[in-house]
Order: C-alpha cells, then sequence, then structure tokens
C-alpha cells in the first residue's frame, strides 16, 4: 500500500534534530514552509504537516546557518525566491556557499536554468553544499522514529494533533477505525498485517477489542 509520509512538527524536530521552537520561527518567517499545511483561517499545529524532502530543508537550513553562519534573511530570500517562481522543495536546490564566518553566502544552482544564482557578490570562489549526506541522515532517522517500543504493541491513545484525534495505535498514525473497516471487509489478521507491515497481531487484536466496543456502547 503506498503511503505519503507526514510529519508533524514534533515528529520532524526528531528527525532533523532542529528545535520544534526553531522549526516554527522558520515557518512564521517564511524560511521554510511545511508543504502539506491545509488552507485554514488559522496556524494550528495539527495543519502544519512536513514531507521527507521538507525535512531534508530544515536539516540543510540548520548546518547552513549554524556551520557556515549563513545569515536567516539569506535563507529566507532563497524561501521566498522559491516560493514565487516554483511548487518545489529546498531539496531540488544545488547549494554553493562563498566565503567564510559571517561574510558567507549561498547560492544555488536555478532548477530550470542551470545557472547558479547569487544574492549579491559575483566571482567569488566557492564549495558545493552537498544535500545527499542530509538526505541520508534523515532517511535513518525516520526509520528509527518508526521503531516501536515494546510497551507501545497493543496500545491505543487519542492525540488532538493526529489524526483528528482518532483513536490511533500507539506509536503510528493508524486508526483502530481503519483495522476494524478490513476486518468488516473480510480481512484476516494476516491480510491486515500485509496492508500496515508496523502493526503485530497484538495491535490487531487490540483495535478489533477497542472498536467492538466502542460499536456497542
Amino acid at each position: 500500500m503506498a503511503t505519503i509520509e507526514a510529519f508533524t512538527t514534533e515528529h520532524a524536530a526528531r528527525v532533523t534534530k532542529v528545535s520544534a521552537r526553531r522549526i516554527r520561527y522558520w515557518d512564521t518567517r517564511g524560511v521554510l514552509s511545511p508543504t502539506l499545511s491545509k488552507t485554514m483561517g488559522k496556524r494550528t499545529t495539527y495543519n502544519r504537516l512536513y514531507t521527507f524532502e521538507d525535512l531534508v530543508g530544515l536539516k540543510a537550513i540548520a548546518e547552513l546557518r549554524d556551520c557556515h553562519n549563513v545569515p536567516l534573511q539569506q535563507l529566507r530570500n532563497i524561501g521566498d525566491w522559491l516560493n514565487e517562481r516554483y511548487d518545489r522543495p529546498w531539496s531540488s536546490l544545488s547549494f554553493h556557499v562563498s566565503g567564510k564566518a559571517r561574510e558567507a553566502e549561498v547560492l544555488f544552482r536555478d532548477p530550470d536554468s542551470e545557472t547558479i544564482v547569487s544574492a549579491t557578490r559575483k566571482g567569488q570562489a566557492s564549495f558545493q553544499f552537498e544535500l545527499e549526506p542530509i538526505a541520508r541522515e534523515i532517511a535513518e532517522n525516520v526509520i528509527l522514529l518508526r521503531h516501536r517500543s515494546a510497551d507501545q504493541l497493543g496500545k491505543i491513545r487519542q492525540n488532538r494533533n493526529v489524526i483528528s484525534n482518532a483513536p490511533v495505535l500507539d506509536g503510528t498514525r493508524i486508526p483502530t477505525a481503519a483495522v476494524w473497516d478490513l476486518y468488516k471487509a473480510g480481512y484476516s489478521a494476516e491480510e491486515i498485517l500485509r496492508e500496515y507491515p508496523r502493526l503485530t497481531p497484538i495491535d490487531i487484536q487490540s483495535a478489533l477489542r477497542f472498536e467492538e466496543e466502542r460499536r456497542s456502547a
């Protein structure tokens, strides 16, 4: 079953090792906003959902800020440039860094023209800022995020930031109602596990018991 990866701000912080407060600040400042944000009247936690590509962008921005001292305003200008011209994430860019310390400047390759775009200085040597190692690190951290501890198995919880407060199996975003629907459609426990590989037999039993009790109450 194909799935779309979606990460809350808290999940993004755990995967990228960038604080949630910093991620929210970059969102409000227009540096990088979550791709899967819903068009709603007010900004709430549950409608700020990041893609995997967004996480790569967040990690890249953190490294550009912390390791290369690139001013936040430069990074915001790049975000504005992307928003004006493309419906693409930061991870689609190829970066170069020019200068040192507080004089550092980011240059990037235009995805369409393949030309190097610079905000200010010309003719200064630069080195390439590779995103591939960052993407690998994020992928490894996502795998760790998916890992469920033994005490989560078979447990059901509700969180207003997860699937609109629907009961889900702990450590996942899988609603108990989804398991129930498959069961009522004639799926066996083994077939449900094939649809949701992260679940275990005890999860299936708990979800069905929970839904049966809830519907008979």
